[in-house]
């Protein structure tokens, strides 16, 4: 494993006031687009991306060229111009860093995996594991992975999280298009397509952490 990875339960970061966290762990412009949200799961969810992504930073010597001493100096970014949803860049006193970000959330958890580097691109994406997960979440998925997951529930929201940071780590501002990336599980291997060509050089993995799936997409730059 050549990424770092940082999990921490909503509950434990719900222990601490936001009014707190904001001051310790946002940059100026990333508070601004705080307060602008107005759906407060989504304000939650933004603000603790930025707190788990930042203490993964700061902690984890490989990853950053400059000394922190605030993890206000971090400025992580995933919007484009036009208000798009991109892959995160992050900024260190004003210059950019290379390093690979991924950040994602569920009911229970948020997560962060970072890589410093531009060889790669980094996906991840994080699902509570259920024994009946929501019946839409297969009409999401192309007829070749229900075929694959056979009744296997549990392989149903693996392949649907893999989908997810697979997308994560390719995206360039477009919408996700599920049915447009299919994740296959061949002999132990999961391989991938995207728009009915093999997406190479890539790694994926889906591991458990508690009751949740974790999947990470890594993908060679071309």
């Amino acid at each position: 494993m050549d990424w770092s990875i940082n999990i921490q339960s909503r509950c434990k970061l719900r222990r601490v006031a936001s009014e707190q966290l904001c001051l310790h762990w946002l940059h100026e412009l990333e508070y601004e687009h705080y307060t602008s949200i107005n759906h407060a799961n989504r304000r939650e969810a933004f603000l603790f991306g930025r707190v788990v992504a930042k203490r993964l930073i700061v902690e984890d010597e490989s990853l950053a060229s400059r000394e922190i001493n605030k993890a206000t100096q971090i400025y992580i970014s995933s919007r484009d111009g036009m208000g798009r949803a991109v892959r995160p860049t992050v900024m260190i006193d004003g210059r950019l860093q290379p390093i690979e970000l991924s950040i994602s959330h569920s009911d229970q958890s948020v997560m962060a995996i970072a890589r410093r580097g531009n060889q790669v691109r980094l996906g991840a994406d994080i699902q509570t594991i259920s024994s009946n997960p929501n019946s839409q979440l297969r009409l999401w998925l192309t007829e070749k992975e229900r075929a694959n997951i056979g009744h296997n529930d549990s392989n149903a929201v693996k392949t649907w999280a893999l989908k997810e940071a697979v997308y994560k780590a390719i995206n360039n501002g477009e919408r996700f298009q599920p049915h447009q990336i299919e994740v296959l599980n061949e002999d132990g291997r999961y391989q991938c397509r995207v728009r009915g060509q093999e997406l190479l050089d890539t790694t994926l993995s889906v591991r458990q952490h508690e009751d949740e799936f974790v999947a990470v997409a890594v993908v060679k730059k071309r």
